[in-house]
């Protein structure tokens, strides 16, 4: 009986010892930071269209066939439509470089807001508008379509994204392909070869596989 009760102080001071570690070693776990305490950050792929408004690509296909019925009827009108061309009535006469020489970027500003303020990734082409010597740019116009803004008629604004980088980049080949990764949103932005409805920043280039 001796024995029993000369244990039953030592059990007790066990057990509380053990409740104690029990506890603080909660207290620390629930301090602690858990993977799944922090969201990661996520990037979309996504493709041109899901930038298009709906019916955007129809309103955009009825402006431009107005635009070329214009042309085929040898008639360049001055009306606002045709954004204020100069008046000519043969189309013989316009001549590279010429005033005439010119195709107005058609379309709208009109966007949609499914990727505000996301990270997205899309592929595309740059557009370098501020160059800096040595080929050096920190400003450019990505666009879906290689030459876009250059040799051929721009995309509508909302299928233009402009981009502004933090310190100059060199690009060796614009002709090329890129991935654009960065963090979408809507902004205005006009400039000579080309509006832009959409801005990305934070952003990061990297090449698109080629296929062989």
């Amino acid at each position: 009986m001796t024995t029993k009760q000369s244990d039953t102080p030592m059990k007790s001071t066990i057990v509380a010892f053990l409740a104690c570690i029990l506890v603080a070693c909660g207290q620390s776990q629930s301090n602690s930071p858990r993977i799944g305490d922090q969201e990661p950050t996520t990037v979309s792929v996504i493709t041109w269209n899901k930038l298009m408004p709906d019916g955007g690509y129809d309103a955009l296909d009825r402006e431009e066939k107005e635009f070329y019925e214009g042309l085929s009827t040898k008639l360049l009108t001055g009306s606002k439509r045709l954004y204020d061309l100069p008046k000519t009535d043969n189309i013989d006469d316009i001549e590279e470089g010429s005033s005439l020489d010119y195709m107005p970027q058609l379309g709208t500003f009109e966007t949609v807001s499914d990727f505000e303020g996301h990270r997205v990734r899309i592929p595309g082409y740059i557009v370098p508008l501020n160059f800096e010597g040595n080929g050096r740019f920190s400003e450019y116009l990505f666009v879906p379509s290689q030459g876009a803004c250059i040799h051929a008629p721009p995309p509508p604004p909302n299928q233009v994204i402009y981009v502004k980088m933090p310190e100059s980049i060199t690009i060796e080949n614009t002709d090329l392909p890129y991935w654009l990764e960065g963090k979408l949103h809507t902004e205005r932005n006009e400039h000579t070869i080309g509006d832009a409805a959409y801005a990305i920043t934070s952003a990061r280039l990297t090449p698109y596989p080629m296929l062989k």
